[in-house]
């Protein structure tokens, strides 16, 4: 009854703006929906899981338009701007409505996040789930699938840029889950039709030329960089190599 009260309320209120009652009452029907299918029975700390309910939780992974912003030989390391691109489904937050395409948030703490970083990040290493003040979007879909992206700047250590004699250098970019096995999480590149990678045209730098990217499914040597447990669960990794060209 009072949520039924509250609801009228909020319709009244919404018709008084000047902005149109059909939008208003579109926005309550969202805020509404949201309500329903983020309630009290939903646990943002328990992964969403696959098919039957067994299977790891697959996460896809878009970097796009990267723009290499700076490459610092002295210190092995380079930066890149791209708009980090996420997507994963969460049967729990299905929902049967024709008339709502998506669900708009502005903030995800209420929902599971996948823990994904990067590995050989140097600063800002993580696809954070709140990146206030940062350009960022969230939505999720009635089938379930959740859909996020935002701005990214990143700095990766790459040993490599050291060895000045070598004209070509690859550079590689690891990303995987931090907390889950790859039983229980799995990440890939690209998604829908998307590549799991885009670069920018004409990605000029003053000593080196940017030769593009090319992705793989697993990240090469990861040993090295992370091992696995005691019982020999290892984590999800993808790898993204970025090639430069000595000038």
């Amino acid at each position: 009854m009072l949520r039924f009260v509250a609801l009228l309320a909020l319709v009244a209120l919404a018709a008084g703006h000047h902005d149109g009652t059909v939008h208003s009452m579109q926005q309550v029907k969202i805020q509404t929906l949201y309500d329903t299918v983020v309630n009290k029975a939903y646990n943002p700390n328990v992964r969403p899981y696959g098919v039957n309910g067994t299977e790891a939780t697959h996460v896809y992974i878009q970097l796009r338009d990267v723009n290499v912003v700076h490459v610092d030989e002295s210190k092995g390391v380079f930066t890149f701007q791209a708009y980090a691109r996420q997507t994963w489904v969460d049967t729990r937050l299905a929902y049967n409505d024709t008339g709502i395409s998506y669900i708009p948030i502005r903030e995800c703490k209420a929902l599971w996040y996948p823990d994904v970083f990067f590995l050989n990040g140097i600063e800002v290493s993580t696809f954070p789930k709140s990146v206030t003040p940062l350009a960022k979007s969230y939505r999720f879909y009635p089938n379930g699938r959740v859909f996020s992206s935002f701005r990214l700047t990143q700095t990766i250590h790459c040993p490599a840029l050291f060895k000045t004699g070598v004209k070509d250098v690859l550079c590689p970019v690891r990303i995987g889950s931090y907390g889950f096995f790859d039983d229980e999480v799995k990440v890939f590149f690209g998604f829908e039709g998307h590549e799991g990678v885009t670069t920018v045209k004409d990605n000029i730098l003053p000593k080196f030329n940017f030769g593009g990217v090319t992705t793989k499914p697993i990240c090469e040597d990861v040993a090295k960089v992370r091992t696995a447990d005691e019982e020999g669960h290892k984590h999800s990794c993808i790898q993204a190599d970025f090639k430069f060209t000595r000038a």
